[in-house]
């Protein structure tokens, strides 16, 4: 199917917003004896977009405003990933492995520095390599591992490059070597992620508040049901009803789970019963599988309210 228009200056937007980092320009060249006004090609050096001249020159406007798009957005990106920014916003460094037996937690830098300010903090650094992780006390590196290796990295998978463990002696001299550099832009910038985060915790907040009134709430519901009747049958129920899992146990294909089915009569509360090893003779709720276990009370119209409540 043709892409549009619109979605054809949505990919030219996008392959300028990711120059440099995924995709290389070219202006004005020839590809397979065709005019290319614009040309993108990967990392890897295949051609991967082209804009030839005569399409250019039919949707002139809407090409280059979808470049100033893409190139603003280029602009912002990089000043986010900047050493300058993300030494302001504590995201100068971060944590790649951590030698659980003793303790030591390794660390690199997120972006590449000046040399002159890295200058600065070499000397919290070491340069490892693959060999640098094997006990030297021993011939054989596939034979023994370091502490490291056994806990965390396994042997495909080892840091390697320059690596420090005083992460915050690097950060604190990183920000203070980067509020003497700082533009306005990147001020602007440390503004936007600082309000971002500020809305993630925030949110994170309004979240936990609303699963410890719905874990609370659930308590109260679950208290109905300390005497419920057991009803048992010859053979399983099939429950009929308005069926509310509990969300903090959902069904699973494993055999376990917990739900309430609210019919005109009854409001059932169930456990799945259905794993391996579980005592099956006491379910009594028809499942599919192996079965569950219910219990049940009287309809009342407000624990049914409440039930509901556990959807929101």
């Amino acid at each position: 199917m043709d892409k549009t228009l619109e979605e054809k200056l949505k990919d030219v937007e996008n392959h300028f917003e990711e120059l440099d980092r995924f995709y290389s320009l070219r202006e004005n060249v020839v590809v397979q004896g065709k005019k290319i006004r614009y040309a993108f090609y990967h990392k890897n050096g295949n051609f991967v977009l082209g804009i030839s001249q005569e399409t250019y020159e039919k949707y002139k406007d809407e090409i280059e405003q979808a470049k100033t798009r893409g190139l603003e957005k280029k602009h912002k990106r990089e000043l986010k990933e900047s050493w300058i920014v993300k030494a302001l916003t504590d995201n100068i460094v971060a944590q790649v492995a951590e030698d659980w037996e003793t303790g030591i937690v390794y660390y690199r830098l997120t972006a590449q520095i000046p040399k002159d300010i890295w200058s600065k903090i070499s000397r919290y650094f070491q340069y490892y390599k693959e060999s640098s992780w094997v006990d030297s006390e021993f011939e054989s590196p596939d034979y023994y591992l370091s502490s490291l290796e056994k806990s965390v990295l396994g042997l495909e998978d080892k840091p390697t490059g320059w690596l420090t463990t005083n992460d915050k002696e690097v950060s604190e001299i990183l920000k203070e070597e980067a509020k003497k550099v700082a533009t306005q832009e990147h001020l602007e910038a440390v503004k936007e992620i600082e309000r971002r985060r500020q809305e993630i915790s925030e949110e994170q907040k309004r979240n936990e508040q609303k699963r410890k009134e719905r874990e609370a709430l659930l308590q109260e519901i679950l208290k109905e049901f300390e005497n419920a009747e057991y009803p048992k049958s010859q053979g399983q129920i099939k429950l009929e009803g308005e069926v509310i899992e509990n969300p903090f146990v959902p069904r699973t294909i494993f055999g376990t789970g917990e739900w309430f089915v609210i019919d005109k009569d009854w409001i059932w509360y169930v456990r799945n019963n259905g794993m391996d090893g579980d005592d099956w003779s006491r379910n009594n709720v028809y499942t599919g599988g192996a079965g569950a276990i219910g219990v049940r009370i009287k309809y009342e119209e407000e624990i049914a309210e409440k039930i509901r409540k556990l959807k929101d």
